[in-house]
């Protein structure tokens, strides 16, 4: 958890638009590695098991497009 909280304060006060994005992107690919052992451990709630694949995609696709211009 406290590197979720790292990545994002250094995405926050990162001057380089970019690395903001880059580092909140390998937040996601981070969590989209941690969720399922979580999910599998019981750790996570199992009712958001069907959102949890749109959830990421929608929370990616956010960052990403600032990349696009």
């Amino acid at each position: 958890m406290l590197w979720f909280l790292a990545l994002g304060a250094a995405a926050l006060f990162s001057p380089w638009m970019p690395a903001s994005v880059i580092l909140l992107l390998a937040g996601y690919g981070t969590m989209a590695v941690l969720d399922p052992i979580a999910a599998r451990r019981r750790e996570a709630p199992r009712d958001f098991r069907r959102l949890r694949s749109p959830q990421r995609l929608l929370l990616a696709a956010g960052p990403a497009s600032l990349l696009v211009r």
